[in-house]
């Protein structure tokens, strides 16, 4: 993981053919996911968002880190999936880079580090094909987990002139008391 001098993560995906590489397994409502470890900055408990009006559904705001703005995604809404329980002080910040992009995830729970042995990336070709927000499914011992594609996860379509998802008034005053 490098640093830019804008502060942005220049991190490695790896492909789905390469091994050896370390992912950051976490969960979201209705499924298990991964992340290339060498683009995790850091995971932390959520913060006070700034909204962004007419910014895309997904887009839960912006958060500052340093006197840096970072978009912050709700990964389920990002992925077209139903959003899962309330936020809370608790909940968690993926902090991801990747190509010169940064944001961060909003998931349900860390599951932990794996290595990705010889042969566990599974389906890369077909995923890369059909332009979905995935790289690969990594074969772990306790079932199959989708490996993000970042890079298509992590770019904001300002364009698109969504209204934002309303955001559940508790979960913000719960975010404002961290400040």
């Amino acid at each position: 993981m490098r640093a830019n001098d804008q502060g942005q993560t220049q991190g490695q995906q790896p492909s789905p053919e390469g091994a050896g590489d370390a992912v950051l397994r976490f969960r979201i409502p209705e499924m298990e996911l991964c992340v290339p470890l060498a683009c995790v900055d850091k995971v932390f408990s959520l913060m006070a968002l700034q909204t962004v009006p007419q910014g895309p559904a997904y887009l839960r705001g912006l958060m500052n880190l340093h006197g840096v703005s970072i978009p912050v995604i709700e990964l389920a809404a990002r992925l077209g999936l139903s959003t899962g329980e309330p936020y809370t002080l608790d909940t968690p910040i993926l902090l991801c880079g990747y190509g010169g992009l940064r944001a961060g995830l909003i998931i349900d729970e860390v599951l932990g580090v794996e290595s990705v042995p010889a042969g566990a990336l599974q389906m890369g070709a077909q995923f890369d094909e059909a332009e979905l927000p995935f790289n690969a499914v990594l074969s772990t011992s306790e079932g199959l987990c989708m490996m993000l594609n970042l890079g298509r996860v992590l770019a904001i379509d300002f364009s698109a002139r969504e209204l934002s998802a309303p955001i559940d008034a508790g979960s913000l005053a719960l975010a404002e008391m961290q400040v």
